[in-house]
């Protein structure tokens, strides 16, 4: 079967350096300390190294905007599926580094979780803080401050009610979701939920269409402690918790496969379904979850393991050693994977027009060097490799 393509629409992304509103939050947690982002096109401090050895990449579903954190992760590098070699870079500040982001306004706007990081120790957290950016005119508009203590290893966004809701690790396995209102910044209900599963980087939260559901990802062994976390409300075993968005109660609950560990978490609003990508010794499941009724209605085997998930268009994209699996989310099975030598791989940005695809990869693709391959998804060609 054959994923429909549409042709791409080319964007041109600038960047600009801005004012920064005064931020909300505790005055025991200190503001961004920065009063303006730099627009550079080919910073100095970046010459020479690799460019796109970085953690993540989102794609912007309404603009074919690619947001990619760089080598040096206070730099951003910004370009178009039509493009990719026509780069951008926006410069945080010295320390900066951003931990999730997710796009709001039909696409104008981005909010970046921001911390800057002591030049001293890198596990030392000067301040922390949720950073809006005008998509339209790309300057900084304002600034929300987050406590210093955490990870956003989740980060959904509700445009309805104004709101921001975070999975925080706080540094030793425990999670929490906090909820933040976007139009003060001030930081509303918090709740523990357990430990946030290892392999979860970023995408271990969702909201259902309506908003009257956050969804999480919790339990199961957690990387960064031995010792369970203090007051969780999951079990032992990894879980697919449904959250009342007010209160941030837990109201369901379902178990994920204990021999399997969650990595990635997505919500199709159409279908009305939650799925989750866990990851085997050497396989990968795609768990199709009812969200209506807290329900499982099928699992989706993946013969490999594939290292993040996103939705688009009525598939989920899954990267892996041997090409790019795209499940059919009607068909609730696999249908294509072209055929690509990535080996290892990271996480994947689609272009909402479904004709291409970039990946993280770090090794076996041209020479072996870290970079981000970019793939058609009409034809399964590398049409360019960024490195």
């Amino acid at each position: 079967m054959r994923i429909r393509t549409l042709p791409l629409v080319p964007v041109l992304l600038a960047a600009a350096g801005c004012a920064v509103a005064p931020s909300g939050g505790r005055e025991d947690s200190p503001a961004w300390p920065y009063p303006a982002v730099a627009s550079r096109t080919d910073p100095d401090i970046i010459a020479g190294r690799p460019r796109f050895t970085g953690r993540w990449i989102e794609a912007d579903p309404d603009q074919d905007r690619v947001i990619v954190e760089s080598s040096i992760r206070n730099i951003l590098i910004l370009f178009s599926f039509q493009d990719p070699r026509d780069l951008q870079y926006l410069d945080l500040g010295p320390g900066a580094e951003v931990e999730n982001v997710a796009f709001t306004d039909n696409g104008r706007s981005a909010l970046l979780v921001g911390a800057v990081r002591s030049p001293h120790a890198s596990n030392a957290v000067f301040s922390r803080a949720l950073l809006q950016v005008d998509l339209d005119r790309l300057e900084m508009v304002d600034n929300f401050t987050l406590s210093r203590d955490g990870d956003a290893r989740g980060f959904a966004v509700d445009d309805y009610r104004h709101r921001a809701y975070l999975l925080n690790d706080d540094g030793a396995g425990n999670g929490t979701v906090q909820a933040i209102d976007l139009y003060g910044g001030g930081r509303g209900a918090r709740t523990a939920v357990g430990p946030v599963p290892w392999r979860v980087a970023r995408r271990g939260l969702a909201l259902n269409r309506n908003g009257t559901r956050i969804l999480c990802l919790a339990g199961g062994e957690s990387a960064r402690s031995d010792f369970a976390p203090v007051d969780t409300v999951a079990s032992a075993g990894p879980g697919l918790l449904f959250l009342e968005p007010d209160s941030l109660g837990v109201v369901s609950r379902v178990d994920l496969d204990p021999n399997f560990e969650p990595v990635a978490l997505g919500y199709d609003a159409t279908r009305d379904r939650a799925y989750v990508l866990e990851v085997g010794h050497d396989r990968s499941v795609v768990l199709i979850v009812d969200a209506a009724f807290a329900d499982t209605r099928a699992r989706v085997p993946l013969p490999e393991q594939t290292t993040d998930m996103v939705l688009a268009g009525g598939y989920a994209f899954l990267p892996g050693a041997r090409g790019i699996y795209i499940v059919d989310l009607d068909l609730e099975s696999w249908i294509s994977r072209p055929d690509l030598a990535f080996d290892i791989t990271g996480e994947i940005a689609v272009d909402p027009n479904l004709s291409g695809a970039c990946v993280m990869f770090h090794a076996a693709l041209h020479g072996g060097n870290p970079g981000v391959a970019v793939v058609s998804l009409e034809d399964g060609s590398v049409l360019d490799v960024l490195q």
